[in-house]
């Protein structure tokens, strides 16, 4: 009888444990898309709507509306600056890292130490402390005024993590096949190509994921540079969107460009990042 009891009082707890647990899942699922759902509410609005004092907790039907007006000049100014600076930044780390790492991988442990202390003194350093010393170099080799791309990126080149992470893979390379590629007489390239190429799909990926999503939401950085300029970020555009003139300003068509700055690198996230944290999680 004891026994019965006892099992029927392990599947009440046992039952109330789930209910508790999916209850609390829905919580924290419903608190993170919420802000999200009420982007899309108020981007759905159209212009008398959003100039009323009226709440609304429903989305209307002028979403595409507002879409098409803010997709205007200055968003393709911004689009194109983002995009150009996504694909900037990604062949400079990969290209850089990939150099890097080859040759740590070849130095002394003694040569790794002081790099290592050097890699951690500049990742320490806060960010926004260097943004004047960048801007002043900027300015006096002219680079800002003849292309905003590179400016753009150049406070994004150097990552402690992708560089480590990048360097770990390489060192993980069996020594047999090291051996084997020095008998072969293998050059540089086919060094890259049968060997390393190998090891170093999974870290491009990451550093392509990494890169691009911190190069499209960047803000502080360009509207530091580019507070004088007629040039655009998604970051920067999104925040002048429907502010038509001092009298009106219509939040619908910002939450309306501010809806199109999150997709695409919101819909990166949740595509990728399964099997980023699964690769990850293998790699450490």
């Amino acid at each position: 009888m004891n026994s019965l009891s006892s099992k029927h009082f392990y599947l009440i707890y046992k039952l109330i444990f789930e209910v508790l647990k999916y209850a609390l899942i829905s919580f924290v699922i419903i608190l993170i898309l919420f802000p999200i759902y009420f982007l899309i509410v108020q981007a759905s609005l159209n212009n008398s709507e959003a100039l009323s004092n009226n709440v609304f907790l429903a989305p209307k039907d002028s979403l595409w509306t507002n879409i098409k007006e803010v997709m205007d000049q200055l968003f393709l100014n911004g689009f194109k600056n983002s995009m150009l600076s996504v694909l900037l930044i990604n062949f400079l780390r990969i290209s850089l890292y990939s150099l890097a790492s080859l040759g740590l991988v070849k130095v002394s442990k003694f040569s790794k130490k002081v790099f290592y202390l050097l890699f951690i003194f500049v990742s320490l350093t806060p960010e926004i402390s260097l943004y004047m010393g960048y801007k002043i170099l900027l300015y006096k080799s002219n680079i800002l005024e003849s292309n905003v791309i590179f400016p753009l990126i150049i406070n994004q080149i150097f990552s402690f993590f992708l560089l480590m992470y990048l360097y770990k893979i390489l060192s993980s390379v069996p020594q047999n096949k090291i051996k084997l590629m020095t008998i072969d007489n293998l050059n540089m390239f086919q060094r890259f190509v049968y060997v390393y190429l190998k090891y170093l799909k999974m870290p491009y990926f990451l550093i392509i994921i990494f890169s691009s999503i911190q190069a499209w939401n960047d803000f502080l950085w360009p509207t530091y540079i580019l507070t004088s300029s007629s040039e655009q970020t998604i970051s920067i555009w999104f925040q002048f969107s429907g502010s038509r003139d001092a009298s009106a300003n219509f939040y619908n068509l910002k939450a309306a460009a501010s809806f199109i700055a999150l997709i695409i690198p919101l819909c990166t996230y949740l595509i990728f990042s399964p099997f980023v944290n699964k690769q990850i999680s293998k790699s450490f």
